[in-house]
């Protein structure tokens, strides 16, 4: 199965065969930058101001708060975990460890990345 954001609110399952399952459908949580799907069909999708994940049972949980950072990719990692590619307001691109319980953990700091954007590869600065 592949998912995808339609519309950039809503999120559906592209099921063997071409049909489409609505997985999400909602006008309440603001435009969908990216998203990561565990092992487990769990969904967590990011834009400009959070974090959320997609229950079991269909309802939306604000994972992390981001103050304004956008998101520009979330990979999973576990069930419950993911690494989040995270710009801040002033430009600086950190990537990130998130744990089943919200704590971020930096795995290489703004000034370790060399470049990053929503469209290309994310390079380590050599470091000597």
């Amino acid at each position: 199965s592949v998912y995808f954001a339609r519309d950039s609110r809503n999120i559906e399952r592209s099921l063997p065969g071409g049909d489409n399952l609505p997985v999400l459908a909602t006008d309440n949580i603001g435009r969908i930058n990216t998203m990561a799907v565990t092992p487990y069909g769990r969904i967590f999708f990011g834009n400009s101001s959070e974090v959320a994940k997609l229950e079991a049972d269909g309802s939306v949980k604000i994972f992390l708060e981001l103050e304004g950072d956008d998101v520009l990719g979330l990979a999973a990692i576990g069930e419950n975990r993911f690494v989040m590619l995270r710009r801040a307001r002033g430009g600086a691109v950190s990537l990130e460890h998130v744990d089943a319980f919200g704590n971020v953990e930096v795995l290489l700091t703004p000034d370790q990345i060399a470049s990053a954007s929503s469209s290309g590869p994310v390079a380590s600065a050599n470091q000597d």
